[in-house]
């Protein structure tokens, strides 16, 4: 293997430095990667090539740029308990302390260790270059039928908007109430069968971007079936909007 390569830096005046830096070493939990892609990211034009802008997680750290990675494992450092050596992988561009609350419901983009939250590109060396280390906690398995060039858009791109739907719970695996419905035309629509719960209280978050802020709504429900719950919320509301989106807990 080389004992050199070239690594992509971004001294914030609208340019791109290529530098030759030893290829690293894997350590405990972690692995080192060929890189096979790392596409850019918009957070890179907008805080890093142009301008060093960001602060704190934002915070660019003259390392090696590249936060959308996907390679190929060459090495493997001890400790490592699921990848080994020549799996195709997915870099997820945070890396978290791996112990908070939010790393361990798998929000790493959130950890809340501002010691050891540091994001590839940012804060330590990214995919722009032709090795990267990586922490094993970090990787995702890339699918054959997906290309690196797929996986290096999946991470960042596709994974912050997939979060963001988890969190909000927009999912057709709810029990209960608990769920997403669209009051349309006076008449109420809901993404999966609910049924209203069992103390008959609920809380409706009404969320209408286009007319302000959202609104909570309690409701005291007889038991029963969606048809009982939507005559609750059409009573409930004083008037039904044209198109409403409503999130129930």
């Amino acid at each position: 293997m080389e004992k050199t390569m070239r690594g992509a830096y971004l001294p914030g005046n609208s340019t791109v430095e290529l530098r030759e830096v030893p290829v690293p070493t894997p350590g405990h939990g972690e692995v080192l990667l060929r890189m096979k892609a790392s596409t850019i990211c918009g957070s890179d034009i907008r805080c890093i090539y142009h301008e060093h802008l960001g602060r704190g997680p934002e915070g660019y750290q003259g390392v090696i740029a590249g936060h959308e990675p996907a390679g190929q494992i060459v090495e493997v450092g001890p400790g490592c308990r699921r990848f080994k050596e020549g799996d195709r992988v997915i870099v997820y561009h945070i890396s978290g302390c791996g112990v908070c609350n939010d790393c361990r419901r798998g929000y790493m983009i959130s950890c809340t260790s501002e010691r050891y939250r540091r994001a590839y590109g940012w804060q330590r060396d990214g995919g722009m270059a032709d090795y990267l280390i990586a922490e094993e906690k970090d990787l995702i398995a890339l699918p054959d039928d997906l290309s690196y060039a797929d996986g290096a858009q999946v991470a960042c791109g596709f994974g912050t908007v997939y979060e963001g739907l988890e969190k909000i719970g927009i999912s057709g695996s709810a029990k209960g109430a608990a769920g997403w419905f669209k009051v349309t035309d006076g008449s109420v629509y809901f993404d999966h069968p609910v049924h209203a719960p069992a103390d008959h209280s609920l809380n409706i978050d009404v969320l209408n971007p286009s007319r302000g802020p959202s609104a909570r709504v309690a409701l005291e429900l007889d038991p029963g079936s969606a048809r009982a719950l939507a005559h609750a919320i059409l009573e409930t509301l004083e008037s039904v909007p044209e198109s409403l989106l409503v999130d129930i807990r």
